[in-house]
């Protein structure tokens, strides 16, 4: 899989200059505005977003996030993904071009909190962290990162009752993608076969589904990190031209496709935030 940076167009360039100059002022804006949330979180916000978000917060009512913070930072995330493209996102990110959110943006927040469950787990406890290319450099048809699972199994030594698989968005579109090459194998994959069912699966927010049809798109759009439009775009990064198949969107299988499931997964939990776009 491609580590590399993508490389932009001068046309993409100076349009991520002017991404740039735009969010220069956001962390002077939100620490006038806020008193609390790291400097971090917001130093790459939209100034001019931030301005409109803050300004309209006392009005957004029931239809915007309960937190004033996380109301002006969330605004402002979507904000900086509906206007940057998947490339310029991936450029900005220092190198790093594989996990992410939504198969698009890399990862940041995901590396903080395996390394909170690696101090508060114990020493049982190993961290194994999958790495797949992001979109648009990957897309599908491409072979599910189950090889993760034959080098637990097989190459470690480790039992598969003692494999616990943890995804969040885009991974939790991954694992259900796993298992559902565990269940019907694809002919153009090598087939593996575990000795025994694993120990688990914890999907976070999994993206099982690219439609946004849902009435919570509508509902939660105000409150979420991305909405419809995002979405859409960075499923199109994803898709290519492929179609949507129960490997590539699972929660559009049927319930017969999961009936054996016991026999690849001893225990699974979903999970999902009752103010994102996507818990419908």
């Amino acid at each position: 899989m491609s580590s590399k940076q993508p490389a932009l167009s001068l046309l993409e360039t100076l349009d991520l200059v002017l991404l740039v100059f735009e969010t220069g002022k956001a962390f002077l804006l939100t620490k006038l505005y806020l008193y609390i949330g790291t400097e971090s979180r917001f130093k790459r916000c939209s100034a001019i977003a931030t301005v409109l978000t803050v300004a309209t917060a006392p009005f957004r009512g029931a239809s915007g996030n309960r937190d004033f913070s996380k109301h002006v930072a969330y605004g402002t995330s979507r904000y900086r993904n509906a206007r940057a493209s998947a490339r310029q996102l991936q450029f900005r990110a220092r190198g790093i071009t594989q996990l992410g959110g939504g198969y698009v943006k890399p990862a940041t927040t995901h590396f903080e909190f395996l390394w909170y469950l690696h101090k508060t787990s114990g020493p049982d406890l190993a961290l194994c962290l999958l790495p797949y290319s992001l979109a648009p450099g990957g897309t599908i048809p491409c072979p599910t990162p189950s090889g993760i699972l034959q080098y637990l199994t097989i190459n470690a030594g480790k039992k598969p009752e003692k494999v616990i698989l943890l995804g969040d968005s885009a991974g939790g579109n991954l694992i259900l993608g796993i298992f559902s090459h565990l269940l019907h194998p694809l002919p153009s994959i090598e087939r593996l076969q575990l000795s025994g069912p694993l120990r688990g699966a914890a999907l976070i927010s999994p993206l099982g589904d690219f439609s946004t049809v849902s009435p919570t798109y509508a509902r939660n759009r105000y409150k979420d990190l991305v909405d419809a439009l995002v979405l859409e775009k960075w499923a199109a990064c994803f898709m290519g031209i492929a179609e949507a198949d129960e490997y590539n969107q699972p929660f559009r299988a049927s319930s017969g496709w999961w009936k054996d499931l016991r026999n690849v997964v001893r225990d699974v939990l979903i999970t999902a935030g009752a103010d994102e776009v996507c818990v419908g």
